[in-house]
C-alpha cells in the first residue's frame, strides 16, 4: 500500500512550494494473545478426563489483514487439544504417562496455526503421581490335617509385584514367615505353605480354620496368602491294661480275680 502527504511550504513573497512524501506500507506483524500454557496431574487409567484450558486470538492492525485460528483438534504427546471459537481444551491421555512418578514432569507442545500461517505454541505441563503398586499371583490355598508323623502337607503358589511409575521396582523378597497353623516360605516368587500337623491335631472332620501370612514388599506394600486347613477324623486312643492273670484254686476257694484300668480318649476336640 502506498498513502502521500502533501506538506505546502511558502515563501516570504508568498510563492508557495508543496513537498510530497510517498509512504510506502509495509507487513506488520499480527498479535496472538490469550494463554498458551497449562497445567495437569496424573491420574489412574480410567478417571474422569483431565483437562487444561486457555484461550487464543489473533489480530493485525493492517487493514486488509484478519487472521484467524479455525477450530481443530490436534495431537499432542502425551494427549490432545481442541480448539473452538478460540477457547482451547487440552485433555490428558491417561495411558501415555502412567510410568511418571510422584514430582516427575514432562511436556506436551502443540502448536496452531492461523490463516495466515502464523503459528503459536500452547505448552501444557504434566506432574506425574504415585500409583499403586500392582501384586499379582495366588493368593489362597489348603490342606488338610493329617497325623503327626505323616510326610510333609504343603500348598504353593506364586507371587509378584510390579509398578508403572519408571522410577519404581518393588520386589519381593525371599523369607520364610511363620503362621499360626504352620510356615510359609517364599523362594523367587514362588512360595510353599508347610503344615504343623502338631497344632491342628484338635480339629474334627469337617472343622475349619484359616492361617494369614502377611508377606511385605521393599516399598512396604502388603499382600496376605491365606490358608485354609481343614480337619479329618482323627481316631480314638484307648489306653489302660488290656491283659491279666489268675491261677486256678479249689472249688469253694475264695474268688480269684484278675484287675486293670481301660479309657479312651479323642483329640479331636468335638469327640468325647
Amino acid at each position: 500500500d502506498q498513502v502521500t502527504d502533501t506538506i505546502t511550504l511558502n515563501a516570504s513573497d508568498g510563492t508557495p512550494q508543496d513537498i510530497v512524501i510517498t509512504i510506502t506500507g509495509s507487513e506488520d506483524a499480527p498479535e496472538v494473545s490469550g494463554e498458551f500454557v497449562g497445567s495437569v496431574t496424573e491420574g489412574n487409567e480410567g478417571d474422569a478426563p483431565v483437562t487444561a484450558t486457555g484461550t487464543i486470538a489473533i489480530s493485525d492492525v493492517d487493514d486488509g489483514d484478519a487472521p484467524t485460528f479455525a477450530d481443530a483438534t490436534e495431537a499432542g504427546t502425551y494427549g490432545s487439544l481442541e480448539l473452538v471459537n478460540g477457547d482451547w481444551t487440552y485433555t490428558l491421555d491417561q495411558s501415555a504417562v502412567q510410568n511418571l512418578d510422584a514430582g516427575d514432569q514432562v511436556t506436551d507442545t502443540i502448536t496452531l496455526t492461523a490463516s495466515d500461517n502464523t503459528q503459536q505454541d500452547i505448552v501444557i505441563t504434566i506432574t506425574g503421581s504415585e500409583d499403586a503398586p500392582e501384586v499379582t499371583g495366588s493368593f489362597t490355598g489348603s490342606v488338610t490335617e493329617g497325623d503327626v508323623g505323616d510326610a510333609a502337607v504343603t500348598a504353593s503358589g506364586t507371587l509378584s509385584i510390579s509398578d508403572v511409575d519408571g522410577d519404581d521396582a518393588p520386589s519381593f523378597a525371599d523369607t520364610t514367615e511363620a503362621g499360626t497353623y504352620g510356615s510359609l516360605e517364599l523362594v523367587n516368587g514362588d512360595w510353599t505353605y508347610t503344615l504343623d500337623q502338631s497344632s491342628v491335631q484338635n480339629l474334627d472332620a469337617g472343622d475349619q480354620v484359616t492361617d494369614t501370612i502377611t508377606l511385605t514388599a521393599s516399598d512396604n506394600t502388603q499382600q496376605d496368602i491365606v490358608i485354609t486347613i481343614s480337619g479329618s477324623e482323627d481316631a480314638p486312643d484307648i489306653s489302660g491294661e488290656f491283659v491279666g492273670s489268675v491261677t486256678e484254686g479249689d472249688v469253694g476257694d475264695a474268688a480269684v480275680t484278675a484287675t486293670g484300668t481301660i479309657a479312651i480318649s479323642d483329640i479331636d476336640g468335638d469327640d468325647a
